[in-house]
């Protein structure tokens, strides 16, 4: 999606820059996998006159943060590079991710991922290294129609 869909060379993402303070933001262990998985996103549209301030939003009706928090209750606002010595996390990152997020929750595919995933994991056909090739795995689930 990522170079389908912005202009972002997702190259420049790997190796060293993946860890970037521009590519990285301190959340608990859940926040962290729910970012990861498109659960939840931060929306600047919310604040667009504020540097660096965010709406958490959660696509999905009735879900909510590891403290119980919704997401219209939750904002989150980056201290600045003067404020912190530490850049503040790249707005266009994170206004694609809001965008994947949108999408996938939308068209009902972050709900069949994680369908997939959880049907994986018990039929225990992910592998410990975390290196499941969900491709062929998606392959063997989905049929293939040929006329």
């Amino acid at each position: 999606m990522l170079q389908s869909w912005t202009r972002i060379d997702f190259k420049t993402l790997a190796g060293p820059n993946i860890n970037s303070p521009t590519n990285a933001i301190y959340m608990t262990t859940i926040e962290h996998e729910m970012f990861g998985r498109f659960e939840f996103y931060l929306d600047k549209e919310a604040y667009p006159d504020i540097p660096n301030k965010y709406k958490v939003r959660i696509p999905r009706q009735g879900a909510n943060l590891s403290n119980g928090s919704l997401d219209s209750e939750v904002d989150v606002e980056f201290p600045t590079l003067e404020a912190s010595s530490v850049e503040p996390p790249n707005p266009e990152y994170l206004k694609i991710h809001a965008a994947f997020a949108k999408v996938l929750h939308l068209c009902g595919a972050a709900e069949y991922i994680e369908s997939v995933e959880r049907g994986a994991e018990t039929e225990g056909t992910l592998r410990l290294d975390g290196e499941t090739d969900f491709t062929s795995y998606l392959r063997s689930k989905i049929p293939i129609i040929v006329h």
